[in-house]
């Protein structure tokens, strides 16, 4: 059920037997697009390259330092079984999480509150990773940096011209007059890192917050999201031994919060544009596009609300204003 739009997920059981007992492995094959003229941009190339890393190398040292850490702070990892990275034949064998109970969230475009909270421990808890092993060992994550390097025009610009590009068509949308629950869930994992990169940690936050939540959950409940966010992220620094108002202090984290709003602004219209079925043309397309125009208007009417309620929430918490825009 999970959207992927560069490339293909296959879930498979490989059976088997070993020293005479009988085996098997649920995994989940991802497997990149073989069309050549897809991969012309070579921004697919690139991703595959990146995720094929952090599953194979970043994801392992985070599992050794996790070692030392209580359960309670440990990131849940799914297990890599194998990589391949010959062009046009990318692939990663992944554990299939769905056994082990994880479901994606597929009640409404939007999460509720407790899959919120626990989404934002988790990823407060894959953010107090990365301190740790720039704490611990600095050359590793050096080392690191060379392959999830910060986006910039000169190291993806693709990228950043693509979030361009949807900027562009989202504000032909708008006139300029206009701009103004299941089960409780007890674990998240994350998955997907091709556009892992050296970055605040305040942007992932934000960003999942934005794109992930309605407004009326944001305005009823953003300083109780930050709050555990940031909880669960001290704990976890403290753990390891190190103090988290010296290395990344909460007062830090709130100041690039603000930083970074407006550029998870512009990645959630991406997502949002894409989701909506209003990307019709390019590599990357919308998985459903509407084929009546009373289908378009209406999907058209739907994304500029969400916008809409994103600029203005993101506005009264006073992290953009609307004269940046």
């Amino acid at each position: 059920m999970a959207q992927n739009y560069f490339g293909e997920l296959i879930p498979i059981t490989l059976s088997g037997t070993r020293n005479g007992f009988s085996v098997s492995y649920n995994i989940v094959l991802k497997l990149a697009p073989i069309n050549e003229e897809y991969r012309v941009s070579g921004a697919v190339t690139v991703m595959f390259a990146r995720e094929t890393y952090v599953y194979s190398t970043l994801l392992k040292a985070y599992r050794e330092i996790q070692q030392h850490l209580p359960i309670q702070s440990q990131y849940v990892i799914p297990k890599c079984y194998y990589v391949h990275q010959e062009y046009l034949k990318e692939a990663i064998a992944l554990q299939d999480m769905t056994v082990e109970g994880y479901r994606p969230y597929v009640h409404d475009m939007f999460l509720d509150l407790d899959h919120t909270l626990i989404s934002l421990k988790s990823l407060a808890k894959l953010h107090s990773l990365s301190f740790i092993l720039q704490n611990k060992k600095p050359q590793q994550f050096e080392d690191i940096m060379t392959i999830c390097v910060p986006l910039t025009e000169n190291t993806n610009s693709r990228y950043m011209d693509i979030m361009k590009d949807r900027l562009d068509k989202a504000l032909k949308k708008f006139p300029a007059s206009e701009i103004t629950p299941g089960n409780k869930p007890v674990s998240a994992c994350m998955i997907d890192y091709q556009t892992t990169r050296k970055c605040s940690p305040a942007f992932d936050v934000m960003y999942l917050i934005l794109s992930s939540t309605n407004s009326e959950l944001r305005n009823k409940y953003l300083q109780q999201l930050m709050e555990i966010y940031y909880r669960t992220f001290e704990i976890a620094i403290k753990e390891a031994g190190i103090s988290s108002q010296t290395l990344y202090s909460r007062q830090m984290f709130d100041s690039d919060m603000k930083v970074v709003a407006p550029a998870c602004l512009i990645t959630a219209n991406t997502a949002l544009w894409l989701s909506n079925g209003l990307q019709e043309e390019g590599h990357v397309r919308s998985k459903h596009v509407w084929s009546t125009k009373e289908e378009k208007d209406k999907a058209v009417e739907k994304y500029k609300t969400i916008i809409t309620t994103m600029i203005d929430d993101l506005t009264n918490f006073g992290y953009i204003s609307i004269d940046e825009l």
